[in-house]
């Protein structure tokens, strides 16, 4: 009775394996998770102060912010971008030639529908 029950529960696992990772991205209730990184190390840093603020303290060097989202979701401008600034399939432009003498803080929306949160990013100059 015992190694019946096992086998049987065996099999049953395997079945239910079988389904992992199956359900498509619109029916996962999952809130995704970002992480920004930049291309040019010199051109700055960024990090977060607290849940979904950062800081950005730039150079005056030509670098992009890097948005990589788990899952893979819709990132959005919130917010009207300061000038020279651009923003494109996930990844916001700063240029040499950005005018450094005002502070921002640039918004953007993150995930779809019930889980989408904002995500807020201060520049600074050092």
């Amino acid at each position: 009775m015992v190694n019946s029950i096992t086998r049987l529960e065996t099999i049953l696992q395997g079945k239910l394996e079988l389904f992992n990772n199956c359900l498509c991205e619109g029916c996962i209730d999952v809130t995704p998770t970002v992480e920004l990184t930049l291309t040019n190390e010199l051109g700055g840093t960024i990090t977060e102060i607290v849940n979904h603020e950062y800081l950005f303290t730039g150079t005056k060097e030509a670098t992009d912010i890097v948005f990589t989202t788990t899952p893979d979701v819709p990132v959005v401008a919130n917010f009207v971008l300061p000038q020279n600034i651009t923003f494109n399939n996930k990844v916001l432009t700063i240029p040499a030639a950005f005018n450094w003498s005002t502070a921002y803080e640039i918004k953007f929306l993150v995930g779809e529908m019930n889980n989408q949160y904002e995500v807020k990013i201060n520049t600074a100059i050092i």
